[in-house]
């Protein structure tokens, strides 16, 4: 794999991985041979294989307590009861 990809991999398992079982000693205390074992990688995880901090995503949150209600309002906000 070239550079380029196995950067890009890092990249995607930082920003989507929440489990691996590579990393659940808990369950599997022998790591499974197609596992590569990560120093850097490894701290990220618990002894369970979950992440140890949540992963933080932004959502966004609506203003006011209105929401969208319905495909017949043409985009109009009405407040919610």
């Amino acid at each position: 794999m070239t550079l380029e990809k196995q950067q890009a991999m890092r990249r995607f398992r930082e920003q989507y991985m929440v489990y691996s079982y590579c990393y659940d000693t808990l369950r599997y205390p022998v790591p499974f041979p197609e596992c590569d074992v990560v120093e850097s990688e490894r701290r990220r995880f618990k002894d369970s294989g979950h992440l140890r901090f949540a992963l933080r995503r932004g959502q966004q949150r609506r203003r006011g307590g209105r929401a969208m209600v319905g495909r017949g309002n043409r985009g109009r906000h009405v407040v919610a009861s």
